[in-house]
């Protein structure tokens, strides 16, 4: 299992491929992505195209909060992230 905590994820142009059901490491690779993004409205269109790309909640967590917030949450909730 590999986590990744995106801070400034925007739409998810990264978060989004690595945790589709339509990826081809799906199924070998559990890859579970942390997505930030402070903006609304991205935060709003990374749901969105979480959902059209059928990323699972269990695989893609998202947040709405400040970069520096989101990275302490994910200390304060003991996620060891593999990669920011």
């Amino acid at each position: 299992e590999c986590i990744v905590a995106d801070a400034m994820a925007g739409v998810g142009p990264f978060v989004v491929p690595l945790t589709s059901v339509n990826a081809s490491h799906f199924y070998n690779t559990k890859i579970v992505c942390h997505a930030n993004d402070l903006n609304p409205v991205s935060y709003q269109y990374l749901q969105k195209n979480a959902k059209w790309n059928k990323c699972f909640s269990d695989r893609l967590m998202m947040y709405n909060l400040d970069a520096r917030q989101f990275i302490h949450k994910m200390n304060e909730e003991g996620v060891e992230v593999d990669h920011f």
